[in-house]
């Protein structure tokens, strides 16, 4: 009897080891604590880091006048007392060698405190290799400790302190002991809080499905809270960011480009006007008239009638910087007194100008957009190189399908100016009479307003077929490889009169033109956008050449 009870424990024991060997492994999320910010997951982080380090995008951004201006960011200057910071904890200045050291493949990187960067690490890595790593071979200057039976290390510099433990297949680093001491009661399956069981990860993963090659999950509802997030988040569109609990990005990696999925979950009881089916319809057949050579060009399902006007106002009829201050220089036709400056000669003097946004004629191209209703709106735009000039002309059009037939008389009025009936091709054309080149063509329920003829003909030209899939509240196209080389000529315009000694480089020329050259890999982006009840979709293409 006691020989089987004997026998009976070794099978059991054989047969849970088994299990252990060839279950399945755990999530990494379950096995960091919860209440985290940011959480970042990666399929293979080892390959992830060897390709960036061997990436001819990495070399020419480090030399690129752009890194030397981030290295003077006040980001970057915070950053790098972080990085010091932590260096000293763990005895090195971690180098691109010893993170790599640090990377097995499955990998998950959670961020729980903004001003002091508390984070929690956990990789899946082979014991010869986690053996070999630079915290492994420096864990005779730490302080041992035990946590649910396992072992690690610790030490302490001035306010950080850093912990880390190599068990099972996983290396783990984190902030304090305590978090340390979380993660590995949960590696050894104690049931205390973690990221995967937390509504703000669980609910967008679930509807995202499986996880690319890279995953970043976000906790929305509490990160726009936050002052260090609101401080430093380049988009500056906390506001936006508002109407959701949290969101999830995925990228997925292919030769021939990246792709990444977003989905973002709106706050409960959000209420948005939802773009409707002929909304969505119109949207789709405008996208099939933009021209397949243009520079970028954008496509909403039902904008607002102020959103339009005030897109026709800034790129159409009185171009401007959004947001600038802009002086009045010269006087209308009403006024008498002055003859305006070198800086107005362009403006005729007997004739009134194009109307501004809030005055009669852009206040009657509202009301017309209002009454007539906006499905949908296309803005395709351009750069041309004028022949032997270092000047770059900026041909735009915009198309509106309405929802009724557009009345031309009311158009001419609307936009203000006198106007000349003309053709080209098929297409009737009727033309600002004076300097202006502001165009318009009404057909059907489509009008398109433009400051180029052959672009305006190009979008009548294209007619949609009718077939589209796209269902999507926005989308837009930007082709990097046709505007890199006039992107360039104009930086350089832009800063021809500084001269700015040793100081930083000039912003437009070299700053700005230098992250366009590191990035010239990235032939185009594309992005479709749908807005739905309950979230918001986004794919986002970057084309890549070989």
């Amino acid at each position: 009897m006691k020989r089987l009870l004997i026998l009976a424990l070794v099978a059991g024991a054989a047969a849970v080891a088994w299990y252990q060997a060839t279950a399945s492994p755990r999530p990494l999320a379950q096995l960091l604590p919860g209440g985290a910010l940011v959480y970042l997951e990666a399929r293979d982080f080892a390959r992830l880091l060897a390709d960036w380090d061997g990436s001819g995008v990495k070399q020419d951004w480090l030399k690129s006048a752009n890194y030397d201006e981030f290295q003077r960011s006040n980001l970057y200057l915070k950053l790098n007392v972080f990085y010091k910071a932590y260096g000293a904890a763990a005895g090195f200045l971690p180098d691109m060698a010893s993170l790599r050291s640090l990377a097995g493949d499955e990998s998950a990187l959670a961020l729980y405190d903004l001003r002091n960067v508390q984070f929690a690490y956990i990789t899946r890595i082979s014991e010869s290799k986690a053996a070999q790593s630079r915290l492994w071979t420096a864990r005779g200057s730490f302080e041992t400790r035990q946590a649910a039976g396992i072992t690690f290390y610790t030490r302490t510099s001035g306010d950080v302190e850093l912990a880390f433990a190599v068990s099972n297949g996983y290396l783990l680093v984190s902030t304090g002991e305590e978090r340390m001491a979380g993660m590995l009661g949960l590696l050894t399956g104690k049931n205390t809080p973690n990221i995967a069981a937390e509504a703000w990860y669980k609910n967008p993963t679930d509807a995202a499905g499986a996880a690319g090659d890279l995953r970043l999950a976000m906790n929305l509802e509490s990160l726009v809270e936050n002052t260090y997030f609101r401080s430093y988040w380049v988009q500056r569109n906390v506001s936006d960011a508002r109407r959701f609990v949290s969101g999830v990005a995925d990228i997925h990696r292919t030769s021939g480009e990246i792709q990444e999925q977003r989905l973002f979950l709106k706050r409960v009881g959000l209420m948005e006007e939802l773009p409707t089916p002929d909304a969505l319809t119109a949207a789709a057949a405008l996208s099939q008239m933009a021209p397949n050579d243009d520079g970028l060009d954008r496509v909403w399902a039902a904008p607002g009638a102020d959103e339009a006007a005030s897109t026709i106002e800034i790129h159409l009829l009185n171009p401007h910087a959004s947001g600038e201050a802009r002086p009045t220089y010269a006087p209308g036709e009403d006024q008498t007194n002055g003859a305006g400056s070198e800086a107005d000669l362009e403006t005729r003097i007997d004739e009134p100008p194009l109307p501004k946004l809030g005055e009669s004629g852009s206040g009657a191209l509202q009301t017309l957009l209002t009454e007539t209703g906006v499905l949908a709106m296309l803005e395709a735009e351009s750069s041309k190189a004028r022949p032997a000039s270092p000047f770059i002309d900026l041909p735009c059009a915009i198309a509106l399908t309405g929802r009724k037939a557009w009345n031309v008389d009311r158009v001419k009025d609307a936009l203000g100016v006198d106007w000349v009936t003309g053709t080209h091709g098929a297409h009737t054309l009727y033309r600002a009479n004076g300097l202006g080149r502001i165009q318009f063509a009404s057909e059907g329920p489509v009008l398109v307003i433009a400051n180029d003829e052959t672009l305006l003909s190009a979008i009548l030209g294209r007619q949609p077929n009718g077939v589209s899939a796209m269902n999507a509240a926005y989308a837009a196209d930007f082709r990097h490889d046709r505007e890199r080389v006039n992107f360039g000529r104009m930086m350089t315009a832009l800063d021809f009169a500084q001269n700015r000694g040793n100081q930083e480089p000039p912003f437009f020329s070299a700053n700005l033109e230098s992250l366009s050259s590191a990035l010239r890999r990235v032939s185009g982006i594309s992005i479709v956008e749908r807005n739905l009840a309950d979230r918001v979709e986004q794919r986002i293409v970057y084309r890549l050449t070989p």
